[in-house]
């Protein structure tokens, strides 16, 4: 792992264009009759035996979405940060950034564990119907100013049923040198052919700058399994998924580890261990924002990797992106770098 505490000295300002989601997070913990968080074992096996009925504790309203997630973190980081979402909600309008709404967001219900979330989506017809000509008339004038950012970071693929051939028209737009940083989210949610599709496209878009996918293991696992690859070894999925795309870095986020596959390279960093969190959903949004932070600033792997167990890291444990100090005293108290 590299020392990244002089990095975030720096405090670098790259530009970074966020799209396209939003949601309206609805949550609530699962719980016993003494109020005690049931585990997914346990709720798992109630509903097996015909349980229909559970006691929840409300726990609030929270402005969500991947995209929102990420943007969050990489202001957070210091970037000069614009959020294209689906964001017609007044919780929205609490965010600290730039902000262009294409229409109403997600509702979801996200059920709190003790050992993780289930959560379950209501997509709205915004963004089950919307295309890429939506951004550019939401945008307008301000069009190429967010194609020319350091980075554009593009999440949840999977919740926008028109979001391939979009990701092909957006490409046409990037300049030659910049950064296309791709979570695909929920790919569980789509059928096999569309995953492949999604992965020919990446690798055949017109674009000459660099393309990074950063999906977590499970997500990585389902697109490779759509391939009709076999493969139990983390590390050879990265590297099967860059092989078969064509771009040029797959950057896994796993329990673990965090690992990049590029054209030439493989870095693996450790995650920190023993961490005792307070939320197990939204962590990965937070790493894609390193990700396309360290990206924006051609930061090599190691400290990109470093950068994005940290982000991932800090809002496990706190429930909140961290900013530059926030990420300093972790590196010191937990090591990552």
């Amino acid at each position: 792992m590299r020392d990244i505490r002089d990095r975030l000295r720096e405090a670098p300002t790259p530009t970074i264009t966020v799209l396209p989601d939003g949601s309206v997070d609805r949550r609530s913990a699962v719980v016993d009759v003494e109020g005690n968080s049931l585990s997914r074992e346990t709720v798992g096996t109630e509903i097996a035996g015909d349980a229909k009925t559970f006691l929840t504790e409300w726990h609030g309203v929270e402005a969500g979405g991947q995209s929102v997630n990420a943007a969050r973190q990489v202001h957070e980081l210091g970037a000069s940060t614009t959020l294209v979402g689906h964001l017609d909600h007044p919780i929205f309008d609490a965010l600290s950034f730039r902000t262009y709404s294409m229409g109403e967001p997600a509702e979801i219900h996200v059920y709190e564990l003790s050992d993780g979330v289930t959560m379950f989506a209501a997509e709205s017809t915004d963004i089950s119907t919307w295309t890429f000509e939506r951004f550019t008339s939401t945008v307008g004038p301000d069009a190429d100013s967010l194609f020319a950012a350091d980075a554009v970071l593009w999440t949840n693929w999977a919740a926008f049923p028109h979001g391939t051939a979009a990701i092909t028209r957006l490409a046409k737009e990037l300049p030659d040198d910049g950064h296309l940083v791709i979570d695909p989210g929920a790919v569980s949610t789509r059928p096999e052919r569309d995953m492949v599709e999604f992965l020919d496209t990446l690798g055949s878009v017109p674009f000459e700058g660099d393309v990074v996918l950063s999906p977590n293991q499970r997500e990585a696992n389902l697109l490779v399994d759509a391939l009709g690859e076999r493969i139990s070894d983390p590390d050879e999925t990265a590297i099967a998924l860059r092989d078969y795309a064509d771009i040029d870095a797959v950057a896994i986020h796993a329990q673990t580890t965090a690992t990049v596959a590029t054209s030439s390279d493989f870095v693996e960093v450790p995650t920190v261990k023993d961490v005792e969190p307070t939320r197990h959903a939204g962590a990965g949004d937070r790493f894609s924002g390193a990700v396309a932070y360290g990206v924006a600033l051609d930061w090599g792997w190691d400290e990109t990797l470093t950068l994005g167990n940290a982000c991932a890291t800090h809002y496990l444990i706190h429930g909140r992106s961290g900013d530059r100090e926030d990420l300093r005293s972790m590196n010191i108290e937990y090591g990552l770098g």
